[in-house]
């Protein structure tokens, strides 16, 4: 009886099992949208919270309340609340504007004006 060859034999089982697990999960994953919603009060001093999260959830949207600070006495640039491989939406520059919000929807979706 061979064992080393048992084993070879259930890693490549395995293996296989595997990479069907992930073929299909790409598969379902093209066929979803994963979203991300926070609160941040203050999103410039939370963006590495941020980045990190990104990395970790991969959404395709995100969606975050409060990204601007209280007491603010210039308001921040779009390029300060841009993030890689996102389209930025906010409503920083309206005039009813409080406290802020940002969506950001990921480049590989459609996005129909």
């Amino acid at each position: 009886m061979n064992l080393s060859g048992e084993k070879d034999k259930q890693k490549q089982i395995g293996s296989k099992k595997k990479k069907q697990y992930l073929n299909k999960e790409q598969k379902n994953r093209k066929n979803s949208i994963t979203c991300y919603y926070t609160n941040t009060d203050s999103l410039l001093n939370k963006k590495g919270e941020l980045k990190v999260i990104i990395n970790s959830c991969q959404p395709d949207i995100l969606m975050i309340t409060e990204t601007l600070p209280k007491n603010i006495k210039s308001p921040p640039t779009k390029a300060e609340f841009m993030i890689d491989n996102y389209e930025l939406y906010y409503n920083h520059d309206d005039s009813n504007c409080h406290r802020g919000v940002c969506i950001y929807i990921h480049h590989r979706l459609k996005i129909v004006k």
